[in-house]
């Protein structure tokens, strides 16, 4: 899953949120001056002040409840994507992992390989120099393309020299594929993890604002749900 497929991962999640928290804060703020008002007032002022304040906080009681509610609503949201993203990325170490293996089984095989050609070597022959994959598994394994033309031992030992070049330039092209691939996963492992850090400090300090602010306002836990 992509981090696009939530629209709430994107930029209008984060600006809706912002403006949430914002209007919070102005509300906080509006709230805080309407007390020192009714303070340094008279008392008929405090009196019709004191019921104009009521009427308003009601306003703002239901205007922060609706607030709340997005805060929540778009804090589930991002619950749902950040463990979708977590299941991504556990999917993709899987993958990973698998890529890995394969690449310890080509090293096995290359292994194989270099110990046929330090046999080869301690043979005595115009071909030590050479390595070249046995005569066996040439006749058994290399395409017939190769084999076509092998009637005298010269013609069979060229045939093996193709067959052994194409061979290591397969294993080398799917090692240089099998290393990239391997380190595309890695640097895409690296940027979710950062991704879901900086998501969750976000959503840690936008929570801890609203509940800040819902306990200066007096507003019960249980009135928002």
């Amino acid at each position: 899953m992509n981090n696009t497929d939530n629209p709430q991962l994107g930029g209008e999640g984060v600006e809706l949120t912002e403006k949430i928290t914002m209007r919070l804060s102005e509300m906080l703020v509006e709230f805080s001056e309407s007390l020192q008002s009714q303070q340094l007032g008279t008392e008929e002022n405090v009196i019709e002040e004191s019921q104009h304040s009521k009427q308003s906080i009601e306003q703002k009681e239901a205007e922060i409840s609706n607030l709340f509610l997005q805060l929540r609503k778009i804090n589930r949201e991002y619950g749902l994507a950040i463990q979708n993203l977590k299941q991504n990325n556990y999917e993709e170490i899987k993958e990973s992992d698998v890529i890995y293996n394969k690449l310890q089984n080509d090293r096995g095989a290359l292994l194989n390989i270099q110990q046929k050609i330090d046999l080869i070597k301690t043979q005595k022959s115009i071909y030590q120099d050479i390595a070249l994959v046995s005569e066996e598994e040439f006749k058994e394994t290399a395409p017939e393309t190769l084999k076509e033309n092998i009637e005298t031992p010269h013609l069979l030992k060229l045939g093996q020299l193709k067959y052994e070049k194409l061979l290591r330039e397969t294993l080398k092209t799917e090692k240089e594929e099998l290393v990239q691939q391997r380190d595309n996963l890695l640097a895409k492992k690296r940027i979710r993890e950062e991704y879901l850090q900086r998501l969750q400090n976000q959503i840690n300090t936008y929570v801890k604002s609203a509940d800040i602010l819902r306990d200066a306002l007096g507003i019960k836990h249980n009135s928002l749900i």
